[in-house]
């Protein structure tokens, strides 16, 4: 009986419904300083891609510095195509964020 009563004296965490509802989830600032690599961190990534004990280094590198440099998410990296459309005046021009 004493465990049951001790078990209903228990404060419960507020409901919607059924459910609980999770605690409020606090700034990214409070975690951490900064929402961006710096080019230090990107160039050691890239130097640890580049490893020799790695197949395919020279292409994960290569990516690693078109997403820094672009500002490619992973999935507009992975939509990426080898159709290059060179314009009048030598500019190029790949397919990404959002063109079909």
């Amino acid at each position: 009986m004493k465990t049951l009563t001790k078990s209903m004296s228990k404060k419960t965490p507020p409901t919607l419904g059924y459910e609980t509802v999770p605690p409020k989830r606090g700034l990214n600032a409070d975690r951490r300083p900064r929402e961006y690599l710096t080019c230090k961190e990107v160039e050691r990534l890239m130097t640890v891609a580049k490893s020799a004990e790695r197949r395919y280094g020279l292409r994960d590198a290569t990516m690693i510095l078109i997403c820094f440099r672009h500002g490619l998410r992973v999935t507009e990296l992975c939509t990426l195509t080898r159709d290059v459309n060179a314009g009048a005046n030598g500019d190029q021009r790949a397919g990404a964020k959002g063109s079909q």
